[in-house]
């Protein structure tokens, strides 16, 4: 077995990437890298029981040199016995709809096709990433600003992808294929100046190379030392989320106000892990934000923004509230006219009946759950509004504002305008956290009761009073 051959083998083995899958799709764009990559997998085909596929992906944005790619792909896999899928995809509306640029437009196209060929084939996605990739994306992230998962640089394997070329520097493929005659074709924008990795791999290396010729295996070799730590500090964080997470759920995640105490790296990596737990992307995730919501007291900040979806933090004095919620302006008012009405953007679910219970078993004091007197047609449900006001159940002095009553609640600020109100005849009766109107107490059993019930998973933490009730 060739010697570089036998290094790829050593490397799958090493870190597992083919341990739960007899299943391969790789990702052949007929340059150099996936062309070793394929190479190498024919030649472990039998050690590993591989089932190998091949996936090009014609971008369309290379107008003849596209064409002669997915040509050669094609003609490839025909000549080694492989079958082939082949997608194209138009890049530049997409890229347009969503403001980005056509290198990121690109890159989150081909991942949601290889998250489809990997669920529909039961595979892995095997990439032909080599070293020279990771020491070009630890620059990148460290130029941008990044953390330890950016030191890190591009990982060996995530959820359904592979890359088993990582510890294979590019002069050593190129070297391969020239001595075994194997053709592959060369993509001329990766000789433009345009782009930043392009930039990175083709002026800021090779300057840096006159300082220290191998400064390429240096840096390599740091990615590996950053991989390891971060194995470690995420057992740390995953040991602090379950001591310091008090509440989660798809819409809301609390913390204890005291991670403020932690250090930098493990405080932002709470932070960084309620990102992921809202299924953002970590775009956008860096030490100042880390340390502005670590130095803060109070208040709210914005901690994300993806597509409609916005992630916001409200830090009290002993919780730090995060909540995920959309940029789209909820309903004015809606009309209760069945039993159940669900609320919009997930806020919930209204429940209303009619029924009978002696006085002494009402609870007005439920932040979920209220008993009020009236007629059942006559309810409309609609969020909070500058004006509003209420008189709390018990109060002795009339009526006040509406968000006042919140705030010497101690609901938090960040979601007080998402806290349903139900009305009668135009008038609160009741609000989530706060309870009924001391208007519509029921004084008497033979009265007409309507149970009002907040379910969903801000009526969770809103029922968990602990957390927020001054």
């Amino acid at each position: 077995m060739e010697p570089l051959i036998k290094k790829v083998r050593e490397y799958i083995i090493q870190n597992k990437l083919l341990d739960d899958t007899q299943r391969v799709v790789v990702g052949l764009s007929g340059g150099p890298d996936s062309v070793f990559l394929l190479h190498s997998l024919m030649l472990l085909k039998e050690e590993f029981k591989l089932q190998i596929y091949i996936l090009h992906i014609n971008h369309q944005l290379r107008g003849e040199e596209s064409e002669r790619d997915e040509k050669f792909c094609i003609e490839l896999a025909q000549r080694w016995g492989l079958p082939i899928r082949v997608f194209r995809i138009k890049v530049e509306p997409y890229a347009k709809a969503r403001k980005i640029g056509t290198e990121e437009a690109s890159r989150n196209l081909r991942y949601c096709i290889y998250r489809l060929e990997a669920k529909r084939l039961g595979a892995k996605v095997a990439l032909g990433h080599t070293a020279d990739d990771r020491v070009e994306t630890f620059l990148f992230h460290l130029i941008r600003g990044t953390g330890v998962s950016g030191l890190r640089s591009i990982p060996h394997s995530r959820d359904f992808i592979v890359r088993p070329l990582l510890r294979i520097f590019r002069r050593e493929i190129w070297d391969y294929l020239k001595k075994h005659k194997i053709d592959f074709v060369r993509d001329s924008s990766n000789l433009s100046l345009f782009y930043t990795r392009n930039q990175i791999r083709r002026t800021l290396i090779p300057n840096l190379e006159q300082f220290n010729p191998h400064i390429r295996e240096h840096i390599y070799h740091l990615t590996e030392i950053f991989e390891g730590i971060e194995e470690i500090v995420e057992k740390e964080i995953d040991k602090l989320w379950a001591e310091k997470c008090l509440l989660e759920n798809p819409k809301i995640i609390v913390l204890k106000g005291d991670i403020n105490k932690l250090s930098y790296l493990l405080f932002g990596g709470l932070v960084r892990r309620v990102i992921i737990s809202f299924g953002f992307p970590e775009k956008g995730f860096n030490f100042g934000l880390v340390s502005r919501l670590k130095g803060a007291t109070k208040g709210i900040y914005k901690l994300a923004n993806h597509k409609d979806k916005k992630i916001l933090a409200e830090k009290q004095k002993d919780i730090w509230l995060f909540f995920s919620h959309t940029f789209s302006p909820i309903p004015y008012e809606m009309e209760l006219s069945t039993d159940s009405l669900e609320l919009p953007d997930k806020l919930g679910q209204i429940e209303v009946k009619i029924c009978q219970i002696p006085l002494e078993e009402l609870k007005h004091s439920d932040e979920t759950i209220g008993y009020i007197r009236g007629n059942k047609d006559k309810l409309k449900i609609r969020f909070p509004r500058e004006g509003d006001r209420f008189i709390p159940f018990g109060a002795s002095g009339g009526e006040i504002k509406l968000f006042r009553a919140m705030l010497e609640k101690g609901v938090p600020k960040l979601l007080r305008h998402y806290i349903p109100l139900v009305l009668v005849d135009n008038t609160i009766a009741w609000a989530g956290g706060l309870g009924i109107s001391q208007l519509f107490r029921v004084n008497n059993a033979n009265e007409k009761i309507i149970k009002i019930r907040w379910t969903g998973d801000i009526a969770e933490f809103m029922r968990r009073k602990e957390l927020w009730r001054k």
